[in-house]
């Protein structure tokens, strides 16, 4: 299937999409300044992050934050996606380590739980911003990278709806996915030089984020493979206590409480693609898909997309 291009039509925003626009800006900027006046107050000696998880984005991340969030060794940041290493580079840094639980508190929760304990930063959009992983490096050498990778076509249709919702898209679903390549320019490579390209790069990025091949490059050439673990969305879905139990080895802490499944978080509901959008997709990622598989020697029982 030859996906149609944009036409004036699907360009022009409906009553609906701007009502959901005007809905959801106030809401993230009002969170935005109640966030800084709270970072404001909370200068002083803070824990450094040495876990990140990086995504992808759509992947099942709001979901493994609570899990981790939820462990004694673990302290959650006040925040869940931070940004600093992608969108916010130009931060200070006792911006970024306000978000993180003062030493104090540290040392509180040792005593209390007679173990090491750290804390994290869980931002989706790095695994795909092509300085972050570098910025990351950088910053905490010795950082353990969780990254959860889902099926790269439902990410892909995922993604898509997401922006829907959110009221930043306002294209057809065919139009969207064959004007990616147009909105943004070697996706991989650069973010682009204005605040539009910008935006583009991290809302827009359909099919380039489920490359997974590409950008696990990127952090295989910066990380040693004992510090990057690789979670199937799908294994985590059907099995979370061999999953955690995985993690929990990963970053050498206690056993996670094997409680009953809280359920998915942040999880979209949207109608399934059409047999022939379906058809497009998997042709479109079957190559990336492969790759990933091969380069990790992971079976992730990712299905073949025929609508």
């Amino acid at each position: 299937m030859e996906l149609e291009g944009r036409n004036s039509l699907m360009d022009m925003p409906t009553e609906q999409t701007l009502r959901r626009r005007i809905l959801y800006r106030p809401r993230s900027f009002i969170a935005t300044a109640r966030l800084q006046a709270l970072l404001a107050v909370r200068r002083g000696d803070r824990m450094s992050p040495h876990i990140f998880i990086v995504g992808a984005q759509k992947a099942g991340t709001t979901s493994l934050f609570r899990d981790l969030a939820n462990h004694p060794q673990i302290i959650a940041p006040v925040a869940k996606e931070i940004h600093q290493f992608d969108r916010h580079k130009m931060r200070p840094l006792d911006n970024y380590l306000a978000h993180f639980p003062s030493l104090q508190d540290a040392e509180e929760r040792m005593r209390r739980v007679d173990a090491p304990v750290m804390t994290m930063d869980c931002t989706p959009y790095y695994f795909m911003h092509p300085q972050a992983a570098e910025r990351i490096s950088a910053f905490c050498p010795d950082a353990k990278i969780i990254v959860m990778l889902r099926d790269p076509c439902a990410r892909a249709w995922s993604h898509y709806w997401h922006e829907v919702a959110r009221g930043f898209e306002t294209l057809e679903p065919e139009a969207a996915f064959a004007a990616e390549a147009e909105r943004i320019i070697k996706p991989h490579d650069n973010v682009g030089p204005d605040r539009q390209a910008r935006f583009a790069h991290q809302h827009y990025s359909y099919c380039a984020r489920s490359e997974y091949d590409v950008q696990i490059s990127r952090w295989q050439a910066l990380f040693r493979s004992d510090q990057l673990l690789f979670i199937a969305t799908e294994q985590y879905q059907q099995n979370p206590a061999a999953e955690r139990d995985r993690i929990a080895a990963f970053l050498a802490i206690g056993p996670f409480a094997h409680a009953q499944d809280q359920g998915r978080l942040n999880e979209g509901r949207y109608p399934a693609p059409a047999p022939a959008m379906a058809a497009w997709l998997d042709q479109r990622l079957h190559r990336s898909r492969e790759r990933t598989r091969a380069m990790l020697g992971v079976e992730f029982g990712w299905p073949t997309w025929r609508g």
